[in-house]
């Protein structure tokens, strides 16, 4: 009787055992099942700087659903999705059931130039040849908004006289585009811009005047003279840019090489509208002797004359230089 109950009470411990070596891994398993799946979400727009899609990405729990939208940006509308999703619905909805990649595509909202919203500005307009001035367009549409995304390609600057134009771009500012204008000719430059077929309204002018005295240049050389009367010629001179222009309003001073008296005219001319100095009336006194004549401008090297010959004059006047 012993024996028996011996007997069951080992049974009944292997049986425990048992059912406790089974629960302990049903409740491992149940604890691996509840770690949820997740899938990434990547996103891309283009063109670049059109809009953005929310959410931007992320991770995902598997079998969920998300919505994703696009947004545009200003200028832009959603044109469609692309990647794993498709058409042009806006909202749409995403089911994860792996890793997910979409690019929304936007498209430029289509606008059109109004000329007259549209701003020309140069700085400086008035300037000297060979300088350069900004020229900045500010391009808006119906509503007054930058009009943006143009190339060089889009616009025709028309000018008037000599000036050149440099590249066209556009700035960091939105719908503004610049250029550079110069002038190796002294004139007036007036300008028409004409943007994806549009021109627009303002027409602005700027003025080239003679760069600053760059060279002293002899035009008239003097000529032999009698002794008392006005040298010969006249000798004149000319104040000049570096590209050759002549420059009014310049002052020159003139004396003779050797130190000898000058009488009768102006030693110190400035030069006329058209940029020439010109010396009349001048007279030296001497008898059969050479001179040469200096011509002097503030900042600049003088220039020298040819020798030219004073001859014998009225006894009178060899009498004076006795």
């Amino acid at each position: 009787m012993r024996g028996v109950m011996k007997k069951c009470i080992n049974t009944i411990f292997v049986i425990v055992l048992f059912f406790l070596a089974n629960g302990c891994d049903a409740g491992q398993g149940a604890f691996e099942d509840t770690i949820p799946n997740l899938h990434t979400l990547s996103t891309a727009v283009t063109p670049e700087g059109s809009g953005a899609v929310s959410p931007s990405g992320g991770d995902y729990v598997s079998e969920n659903t998300v919505q994703v939208s696009a947004i545009a940006s200003e200028g832009y509308i959603f044109d469609r999705w692309e990647g794993d999703l498709s058409g042009n619905s806006n909202p749409e909805f995403l089911y994860f059931n792996n890793n997910k990649s979409v690019t929304a595509v936007f498209v430029r909202v289509v606008t059109k130039i109004n000329p007259a919203n549209s701003v020309i500005t140069v700085s400086p307009a008035k300037l000297k040849v060979g300088e350069y001035s900004t020229v900045t367009i500010d391009l808006r549409d119906d509503g007054n908004n930058p009009f943006t995304g143009l190339s060089e390609a889009d616009f025709v600057v028309d000018i008037t006289g000599s000036a050149t134009v440099g590249t066209l771009h556009e700035t960091t500012v939105s719908g503004t585009y610049q250029f550079e204008i110069t002038n190796n000719t002294p004139e007036e430059t007036s300008l028409s811009v004409t943007a994806d077929g549009i021109t627009l309204t303002e027409k602005p002018s700027l003025i080239f005047e003679v760069g600053d005295p760059s060279q002293l240049v002899i035009l008239t050389q003097p000529e032999s003279t009698q002794s008392g009367s006005p040298i010969g010629g006249p000798p004149s001179v000319s104040v000049m840019d570096k590209f050759g222009h002549r420059i009014p309003y310049i002052e020159v001073s003139v004396k003779e090489q050797g130190g000898q008296a000058l009488s009768g005219g102006d030693t110190v001319v400035a030069t006329n509208q058209a940029g020439i100095a010109e010396f009349e009336n001048l007279v030296i006194h001497g008898r059969n002797e050479w001179f040469t004549l200096t011509f002097s401008v503030s900042g600049l090297d003088e220039v020298a004359t040819d020798r030219f010959r004073i001859t014998a004059g009225a006894r009178g006047d060899d009498d004076h230089d006795d």
